[in-house]
């Protein structure tokens, strides 16, 4: 979203982040346009060091415990000549 600073898909990982959550585009005639999203990150599992040497297996999870929420308003810039 934006200059990408803040929230932004990575570019040079072979693991990517996991987010559960919503996006929602809206856009006006008069060239108004607003984004905003509300997600919940997913924590990879598992994620201690004993059962990461052992090859363990556990499914993903997320909560209400981290939320990433946001938006974004903008307007289109029309110069008439």
């Amino acid at each position: 979203m934006g200059s990408r600073r803040l929230v932004a898909a990575d570019d040079y990982r072979n693991t990517t982040n996991g987010y559960t959550g919503l996006r929602a585009d809206l856009a006006w005639r008069a060239g108004w346009s607003a984004t905003a999203i509300y997600t919940l990150p997913q924590q990879r599992r598992p994620d201690d060091r004993a059962s990461l040497a052992r090859n363990a297996v556990a499914p993903d999870r997320e909560g209400f415990d981290l939320v990433l929420w946001g938006g974004m308003l903008a307007r289109a810039h029309w110069r008439k000549r």
